[in-house]
């Protein structure tokens, strides 16, 4: 007679979680402990349901569950197995989930792998297009893009039109353009803190820009500063992160940047403002 003790069972479930998202997590927990190898089949539902004494809603919740966060697979004819993929994502997440560094400014890995399937059916649906994605693309972005860029930046208070918007494939080409557009080549001046971004450093370089490093405070640039510097040295720009600033992170206080901009109104100078973590911020300023 076969056995009625399924292969795998769930050790020492959660009890205060929903009973579908304990066992999701201990399917997770086992295959990052190698207790579940790739591909092994779980037990059917009703079987486990028996042997933990829930019901079927339960154990199918929880494989469903288990699927969305990318740990299995499930085929009929073939019942449930652990997803391949899914063994090396979890460890390796384990395996560094006491290391974090801070040698470069990178966004955490996504170690998910509910994520890491999402990503993967969105690659899936760019790749449907493949055509388009090896051809080269408008310069400036297509039509599209910078009508999507326009209401994005509308979100954000800023009133523009498609015709004022220039896509660009990455920070560095749009600072390389504007330093050449803002300040040349040779002699050129440029306003920025005392601590900056190191690629404003290495463009500034090649265009042989000075940059003259401001004083701040934990709110940022100091007003009295740059007014000194736009009164002494005539800037050609002032290059500036304010919000989560790279590499200190501090964030510009909306008292500040009215003043830092009424200054740059008044003196005619243009405001380079790099804001990658602007969505950021619960509560921007």
């Amino acid at each position: 007679m076969p056995s009625n003790t399924p292969a795998w069972r769930p050790i020492d479930l959660d009890p205060h979680k929903p009973a579908y998202i304990a066992i999701a997590d201990a399917i997770a927990a086992d295959i990052r402990d190698g207790r579940l190898a790739p591909d092994t089949r779980l037990p059917p539902q009703r079987q486990l349901a028996h042997v933990l004494g829930l019901n079927f809603t339960t154990i199918s919740r929880a494989y469903a569950e288990a699927q969305r966060r990318g740990l299995l697979d499930a085929r009929v004819g073939q019942g449930t197995r652990v997803r391949p993929e899914a063994c090396p994502r979890v460890r390796h997440a384990a395996a560094r989930a006491q290391l974090i560094d801070m040698s470069m400014n990178l966004p955490p890995e996504p170690d998910q792998p509910a994520l890491l399937a999402r990503m993967e059916t969105s690659l899936r649906v760019l790749c449907g297009d493949i055509n388009s994605l090896l051809c080269y693309q408008p310069f400036g972005g297509s039509p599209e893009d910078r009508e999507a860029a326009v209401h994005w930046l509308a979100r954000r208070g800023i009133a523009t039109s498609v015709d004022k918007v220039l896509v660009c494939p990455g920070t560095h080409s749009v600072l390389n353009a504007l330093l050449s557009t803002l300040v040349g080549t040779g002699g050129g001046r440029v306003c920025c803190d005392n601590i900056t971004y190191p690629g404003i450093r290495a463009l500034a370089a090649i265009h042989g820009v000075s940059l003259l490093g401001l004083p701040s405070d934990t709110d940022g640039i100091l007003p009295d500063a740059f007014e000194r510097c736009c009164r002494d040295n005539q800037p050609a720009a002032l290059y500036i992160n304010p919000t989560i600033h790279n590499p200190t992170t501090t964030t510009m206080p909306a008292g500040r940047r009215e003043a830092i901009a009424e200054i740059a109104a008044r003196h005619q100078v243009p405001v380079i403002e790099d804001d990658p973590y602007g969505l950021l911020p619960e509560a921007p300023p």
